[in-house]
């Protein structure tokens, strides 16, 4: 399936995030974008905040047990959206994902 260029998460984000980009972070950035989808959430927003974590941490978020259950919530729950539970993710494990 064609990724919509609208859709892809702004690369100035993820550039904000760093000091210099890949060579290849256009590519990147489609694929995080391509991967978020295949989660299954219901909110664009959502969507990009993983992308954008995708790009961003050292890590992939979505296999941490703890983001894992808030994905799921998020999944079960249409009117819920995933940024809102993220923001109540403990600290401990926020450093626990940046530092891996």
């Amino acid at each position: 399936m064609p990724v919509e260029l609208k859709n892809i998460p702004d690369v100035s984000v993820w550039h904000a995030s760093r000091d210099d980009l890949p060579v290849e972070a256009v590519r990147l950035a489609a694929d995080a974008w391509s991967a978020s989808e295949e989660v299954g959430l219901h909110h664009l927003s959502d969507r990009l905040c993983l992308a954008l974590n995708a790009l961003t941490l050292p890590v992939d978020i979505t296999t941490h047990a703890a983001v894992q259950a808030l994905l799921e919530e998020a999944m079960e729950n249409p009117e819920l959206h995933f940024t809102q539970l993220l923001q109540t993710l403990p600290d401990a494990v926020w450093q626990e994902l940046r530092q891996e």
